[in-house]
């Protein structure tokens, strides 16, 4: 099963510093972005490019004029760029409005970060909720930043159909314990014994949060603790 991560607009204009700065975000937010890339099959990345005297600068300070140095993505990589507000009477949160850009997306996990939470993030995820029912949407949590400083395990915008994650169970956590992210399909079973046909596996380091061993079935959604000998087609709770 192919995932797509969706980077959303961490553009300098964004950044400490930039015109429209977001709190928090910083350059070792981009690079913290950055290194959960490569677990991904797919990287979209959304972008403003606006004109001059965009509509959105009668709210906001100018910001991200197409051209500019603030424009720029700062993200490095990615598979490609999907541009918005580039219509000067048009204000455009999403790459994704109305229906835009949909098919572009190839995977059927679909995971969201960037800025700012509270604006482009969310509008985003609510025209992905919208436009394309059928994806498994996951926000990454602490790579969101919001504007309101709010985050998303404050507030959910989205009535429970978004699963909140942290980076750390892509990429692993701090108390050196070993959990095992993993996709798994042709699965069977209930909770005294779960068989899957088809699994595919990547050991890391496990949450801070949790302990024992552990393993996290994605497709399914299920979670167990301190469960039995991992064979590569069974799961034994």
């Amino acid at each position: 099963m192919d995932k797509t991560l969706i980077i959303v607009d961490v553009q300098n204009d964004f950044l400490e510093g930039g015109a429209l700065a977001v709190e928090g975000a910083d350059r070792s937010y981009v690079k913290d972005v950055e290194a959960i890339m490569d677990h991904f099959d797919q990287v979209l990345l959304t972008a403003d490019n606006h004109p001059p005297h965009h509509a959105s600068f009668e709210t906001f300070p100018s910001h991200c004029v197409a051209g500019t140095h603030g424009a720029k993505v700062a993200v490095e990589g990615g598979d490609e760029l999907l541009l918005k507000g580039e219509r000067i009477e048009q204000e455009e949160f999403s790459a994704f409005e109305g229906g835009k850009n949909i098919e572009k997306i190839a995977g059927d996990e679909v995971y969201v970060v960037g800025l700012a939470g509270d604006y482009c993030v969310k509008q985003s995820l609510l025209d992905l909720l919208k436009y394309a029912p059928h994806k498994r949407l996951y926000a990454i949590v602490d790579l969101i930043y919001s504007i309101d400083k709010r985050s998303y395990d404050e507030v959910d915008y989205f009535d429970g159909r978004v699963k909140f994650i942290k980076s750390s169970q892509l990429k692993g956590g701090r108390d050196g314990e070993e959990t095992l992210w993993t996709t798994a399909s042709g699965c069977h079973g209930g909770w005294d014994s779960l068989h899957c046909t088809r699994v595919r596996a990547l050991p890391l380091r496990a949450n801070a949060h949790l302990r024992g061993t552990q393993f996290y079935l994605l497709e399914k959604g299920w979670y167990a603790q301190r469960m039995g000998p991992f064979d590569g087609s069974s799961f034994y709770l």
